[in-house]
């Protein structure tokens, strides 16, 4: 078997991924990403439906990164966030205009992501990529940290001075390493789909709380000068799989919660599912192995902000690393990954802990807990302070 070594090694080739190899082409080091796709196809570019939501605060480590200038023409601004409750007439308004810190946060489709990230990294010769591979097995020491992780693939084995495992919820790579992590399941299913609507969304997105689960609309350029948003509708597993409704049938289900809000629906497309859960890695880092977004903490996307949470992991991972080289060390030692571990405590356990609580205190339709929720979102609505606080928290800033 061929045997190579590289400075950095990335496993998985998704938009965390993606954002961690593009920081380090500053770095002048020799990196490698792999990925079991085919990463520059058609195909990866665009079986990806799905849209991010990306806050102020990403937007401005994507113009760090000279990304920005790339998306802006393709990102839909959000300047209002209207979030309500089903059964009352409480509500919270979030407007841009209040914190003057520009727009909430932009919705750009993983299509366009990708293929700039993409354009960027395949300009850079210090990175390499090695796609449609899988990895059989990853070999690390417990005994000493001096010893470099090894990755076996059918016809090679890779070895880095540190490994960063960006592959998602259902990381292969912490698997591999029988990392331990905590896991739950919250019986719910995400549907995810477009809609073309009669009424202009005026760059509002909505987040409207239903036992069952929440209903996200999001705000979407428009396209062939027809108003579009884009839908996250969470539903109880017991309501069952509404993939296998006819398209009029799903259609209908949804126009009972959608109740018009932005006029007749003209189109709607067939919905994705994706099964909910929170998966924490308990430690997010071992023996120089380090994991960043969804393979780190995978959360609820009722706030839709896991990719905003994993591009802070790669923004204070890359700045760890750039330090340690600057300082002659090396960045993949049990010391300075605990450096990126401390940085990341607070901001990742507050995420996941206030996406946990909300799904949770929404998500039920106890006469107790309408009360509190209805009086929580009256006080929160009065108060300048604390709308400005969680704006801002939202945003990233």
């Amino acid at each position: 078997m061929k045997k190579h070594h590289y400075d950095i090694t990335i496993i998985g080739a998704g938009l965390i991924g993606l954002c961690m190899s593009t920081m380090l082409i500053s770095l002048k080091k020799k990196v490698l990403i792999i990925d079991k796709n085919s990463i520059n196809s058609k195909r990866f570019l665009l079986n990806d439906i799905r849209t991010t939501a990306i806050s102020q605060g990403t937007k401005r480590i994507l113009e760090n990164l000279r990304i920005w200038s790339k998306i802006r023409e393709y990102a839909q601004p959000i300047k209002k966030i209207d979030v309500l409750e089903y059964s009352s007439s409480k509500r919270i308004i979030f407007d841009s205009k209040d914190l003057g810190e520009g727009n909430l946060g932009y919705i750009v489709s993983n299509s366009v992501l990708k293929k700039e990230l993409l354009s960027k990294i395949n300009n850079s010769p210090n990175i390499q990529i090695m796609d449609n591979t899988e990895i059989s097995k990853l070999k690390i020491s417990d005994q000493s940290h001096d010893n470099f992780p090894e990755i076996y693939t059918r016809d090679s084995i890779i070895t880095s001075q540190i490994l960063i495992g960006a592959d998602g919820r259902y990381s292969s790579s912490r698997k591999l390493i029988n990392m331990p992590n905590y896991k739950f399941d919250y019986d719910q299913n995400a549907y995810v789909f477009f809609i073309t609507h009669k009424k202009n969304h005026q760059s509002k997105a909505y987040e409207i709380f239903f036992p069952e689960g929440p209903l996200a609309i999001l705000p979407m350029l428009k396209e062939k000068n027809q108003n579009r948003s884009s839908v996250v509708w969470t539903v109880d597993k017991k309501f069952g799989d509404f993939t296998k409704l006819k398209k009029n049938e799903f259609k209908k289900k949804f126009s009972v919660k959608y109740k018009n809000l932005l006029g007749d629906v003209i189109k709607i497309s067939n919905p994705k599912k994706y099964e909910l859960n929170i998966i924490n890695a308990n430690l997010a880092t071992k023996n120089r192995i380090v994991f960043i977004g969804d393979a780190a903490q995978a959360i609820h996307p009722i706030a839709g902000q896991g990719f905003n949470l994993g591009v802070r992991d790669c923004d204070v991972l890359f700045r760890n690393m750039s330090r340690s080289y600057k300082l002659g060390l090396d960045p993949g030692t049990i010391n300075r990954l605990e450096f990126y571990l401390r940085d990341r405590l607070i901001d990742k356990y507050a995420f996941m802990g206030a996406t946990h609580f909300l799904n949770l205190i929404f998500s039920n339709n106890l006469r107790s807990i309408n009360k509190v929720r209805n009086i929580g979102l009256g006080i929160v609505q009065k108060s300048r302070f604390l709308k400005n606080f969680f704006m801002s928290r939202a945003m990233g800033l």
